[in-house]
């Protein structure tokens, strides 16, 4: 079994590790805490988070992820 990305789905993410970083994107996505983990799709932000464990299950049930039996 392999996991890979789903094409269908248009999603990034990057993350904001300390206030002197990128300070456009933290003024223009109001982050107070660091580090802070985006991701976005085509809709805009789904998630804006500071904790790791809460990114990763967001990703562990989404479907821009599908499961490949080989």
């Amino acid at each position: 079994m392999m996991v890979t990305m789903n094409p269908a789905m248009k999603v990034h993410q990057f993350g904001v590790r300390n206030a002197n970083e990128n300070p456009e994107q933290i003024d223009f996505l109001n982050i107070e805490e660091f580090p802070t983990f985006v991701i976005l799709d085509n809709t805009g932000i789904v998630l804006l988070s500071t904790d790791m464990d809460e990114t990763a299950d967001f990703y562990k049930h989404s479907p821009i992820f599908k499961v490949i039996k080989k």
